[in-house]
């Protein structure tokens, strides 16, 4: 049928229909052809394959990477807390240094360093307890951290575990045989054991590796005396004495120590002399070494100076039996009329002789 066959109405029609097609409000509601459908979902199933290949490439090659990164961060953030902690340490705020070095070592639990300043502070506070397990963790955690077994042993020492502190000891010095500190310490537990030969050997050996060691050479020293050699003491002392390393403590340590050297050589002078010397630079008596400096000065025909030290040590130890022997003798010789001062000073009565001295005299006669 031709144009002019359509009526007027269905032309109208036709034309309503073709106006509605192409307005723009019902373009908006439209469904998409096939073709326009699935390009936009191909595309979009492309970019999420791309972005799952990659992000799986991405973790395969930097895994290792990152977890070391997240390690190297937290001994940073550890590292940074332990440093805080110097701070308050030097502050004297202990509390405070306790608790960033408890934090530091709870994010990297494998800083053996961090637990051993942490121990550190805790003996300070006077835990000892809790400042052998950290030293422990950190030993179980560094096996081979010498310093650690080192500190761990002298915290066990103070704890009387002299048992576990020779075990730590021990391990200490199979891995560095020439470790200062823990010859050091394996001489002060040989001394706690009265073992001279013993303690005399770790000085000996540490002297070889530094004979400057102003802790060995005492200790060398007082192992000598106590093994009956004196005059293998005297040249070590005299080092000590004539040295400006050593601190106040140790001078006066190594001058009292000179004057029992010369006492067990009954030097008897020299002796009241060094331990008098000791004493004035702070050396802490107690009533035996008064009585022991007044049987020098007695031996050495200073009774003045005899009876100065007697009263002290009474003052001390009023029933100390030694000086209340001495005394008695020297008040009732002072009664003597017809004797010298100096005379009065010596009886044919014996003396107790002083610790260490019994081998060289009886009687504080051999200087008359």
């Amino acid at each position: 049928m031709g144009q002019a066959g359509v009526s007027c109405q269905e032309r109208r029609r036709l034309r309503i229909v073709a106006a509605i097609d192409d307005s723009p409000k019902n373009s908006i509601h439209r469904r998409p052809s096939r073709e326009t459908r699935v390009r936009p979902r191909r595309a979009t199933w492309r970019r999420s394959t791309c972005l799952a290949m990659l992000v799986c490439t991405a973790g395969s090659l930097s895994g290792c990477a990152w977890v070391n990164q997240l390690g190297d961060h937290r001994a940073i953030e550890a590292h940074e807390l332990a440093l805080q902690a110097r701070s308050a340490e030097a502050d004297g705020d202990w509390n405070r240094a306790a608790d960033l070095l408890t934090q530091a070592s709870e994010t990297d639990s494998a800083d053996s360093d961090v637990r051993r300043q942490l121990a550190g502070v805790l003996v300070r506070q006077g835990h000892l307890r809790e400042a052998a397990d950290e030293l422990q963790m950190a030993v179980e955690s560094v096996p081979d951290d010498v310093e650690c077994r080192v500190e761990l042993a002298r915290v066990l020492i103070d704890l009387e575990d002299y048992d576990g502190a020779r075990e730590h000891i021990a391990t200490a010095l199979e891995n560095e045989p020439d470790c200062v500190k823990a010859r050091l310490l394996n001489a002060q537990l040989a001394e706690q054991s009265r073992d001279a030969d013993e303690a005399l050997d770790n000085y000996l050996h540490v002297l070889a590796v530094d004979d400057d060691q102003v802790p060995a050479l005492l200790g060398a020293a007082e192992s000598y005396i106590q093994l009956g050699t004196p005059t293998q003491a005297c040249p070590l002392l005299n080092s000590v004495c004539r040295s400006t390393r050593p601190t106040c403590e140790q001078q006066a340590r190594a001058h009292w120590l000179l004057g029992v050297a010369y006492g067990r050589e009954q030097r008897w002078n020299d002796a009241a002399s060094v331990l008098s010397a000791a004493a004035e630079q702070g050396y802490q008596m107690t009533a035996d070494d008064r009585y022991r400096l007044a049987y020098a000065h007695l031996a050495g025909e200073n009774v003045e100076a005899a009876a100065g030290e007697l009263s002290g040590a009474l003052a001390m130890e009023p029933n100390h039996s030694n000086a209340l022997a001495m005394a008695t003798m020297l008040h009732r010789e002072s009664l003597i009329e017809s004797g010298s001062v100096v005379q009065a000073g010596y009886s044919n009565q014996p003396f107790p002789v002083p610790q260490g001295w019994q081998p060289m005299a009886q009687t504080p006669t051999g200087n008359r």
